[in-house]
């Protein structure tokens, strides 16, 4: 049985590799997409990751 913290980091992780691919398919890197939103390289990078979950905001931006 999967525990639900175990769904919710394959979840995190799925979403970041789509985020990662649709970066790539708009020919940004990590950097050029977080200046453009006014972020910090990491934050970017996190997401990606999976390692943090974007806000609602985030995701629309």
């Amino acid at each position: 049985m999967t525990s639900p913290s175990s769904s919710v980091q394959e979840a995190r992780k799925a979403l970041g590799q789509r985020l990662a691919e649709i970066r790539k398919a708009a020919g940004l890197t990590k950097r050029a997409l977080a200046q453009t939103l006014g972020w910090h390289e990491s934050k970017a990078s996190r997401f990606e990751s999976g390692t943090h979950a974007p806000l609602e905001r985030d995701l629309r931006e």
